[in-house]
């Protein structure tokens, strides 16, 4: 990453991007070996999350199958029988091949809410290319609508979980089935081609993604032999018309996606979807998930897409 630290945001984020490094190895992503290594990896961090918060934000965590499918349920410490009927559901983002659905942002938006979180545990490639995670997804929001009016489900993805809730939609819209309350999209991965213009121009800046190093190896791998213009492999081609839920998008002026996030929110509203895209200065993709509770604009954002999903919920 080009050594740039704005002055212009909290004194926490300019120590992330002054002291975070991501190593991109394009040859690990073509292992199985190293990419489980690296999972590994991911889950000693969440650990280290869960040992300094979990006992703030979580009152339960459940494991269990829907649809045949692994999840995660978990319960807030702030939960109450009140919210019986609602629930929230939680994509993990991490290119398809990395991520956990356990997680800053699943156990802080189930804390923001004040309601049960249900997190997808789909599906990792390379060894579950696509449609595996989308197979998955599908099969679990088709069992809870039978279980829960669709207008008390609200969903949240970030980067690839985003991507997945929005193809689930989809697919899920042209097969008659009923909408949830809302969507929220963190720094949502949309296109599956090097299009956009902040792949250009944001390459370096971003210290979480690197299109050539990462997204171009990763998604050559797991979307193989499928077009890269379907709706469901590149939703920024969707069709959101006829009764698509509202949708926010966040990003940062250092997201490698910024621009997939534009493009996205453009879409929508050329199909008439109500949306709102909000921009954050000097955040990087996805803030959210790196930096709850502890960034504050990463505190903020997900404060404001829980207000957004909860005012939504009947």
């Amino acid at each position: 990453m080009k050594e740039t630290i704005p002055a212009t945001i909290s004194k926490e984020g300019q120590d992330f991007l002054r002291t975070f490094k991501n190593d991109f190895h394009d040859g690990e992503y073509r292992n199985p070996e190293l990419v489980r290594e690296r999972r590994e990896k991911h889950k000693t961090l969440l650990q280290m999350f869960l040992d300094l918060y979990g006992k703030k934000f979580i009152k339960h965590i459940e494991k269990k199958e829907i649809g045949s499918i692994p999840v995660i349920i978990i319960t807030p410490v702030n939960y109450d029988s009140s919210g019986d009927d609602k629930i929230a559901i939680y994509t993990f983002g991490g290119a398809y091949y990395f991520g956990t659905p356990l997680s800053s942002l699943s156990t802080g938006l189930a804390f923001e809410l004040g309601i049960k979180v249900c997190a997808i545990d789909y599906r990792l490639g390379p060894d579950h290319p696509y449609p595996a995670a989308l197979e998955d997804s599908f099969s679990v929001y088709r069992e809870i609508i039978k279980d829960f009016n669709s207008k008390n489900i609200v969903w949240l993805g970030d980067s690839a979980g985003a991507h997945l809730a929005l193809v689930t939609l989809l697919k899920a819209k042209k097969e008659g089935l009923p909408m949830p309350a809302a969507l929220a999209l963190c720094s949502p991965w949309t296109e599956m081609e090097k299009l956009s213009d902040t792949y250009y121009s944001l390459e370096g800046y971003d210290p979480v993604l690197s299109y050539d190093n990462f997204i171009k190896i990763v998604s050559d791998e797991y979307f193989k032999g499928h077009n890269r213009k379907d709706p469901l492999v590149s939703p920024v081609y969707g069709d959101y018309s006829k009764n698509f839920p509202p949708v926010i998008i966040t990003t940062g002026t250092r997201d490698l996606l910024l621009s997939d996030c534009a493009r996205l929110y453009r879409q929508m509203r050329r199909c008439g979807v109500t949306a709102e895209l909000n921009l954050w200065e000097g955040m990087w993709h996805v803030f959210e998930a790196f930096g709850y509770p502890v960034i504050p604009e990463a505190k903020e954002s997900l404060k404001e897409i829980a207000s957004f999903l909860g005012k939504r919920l009947v």
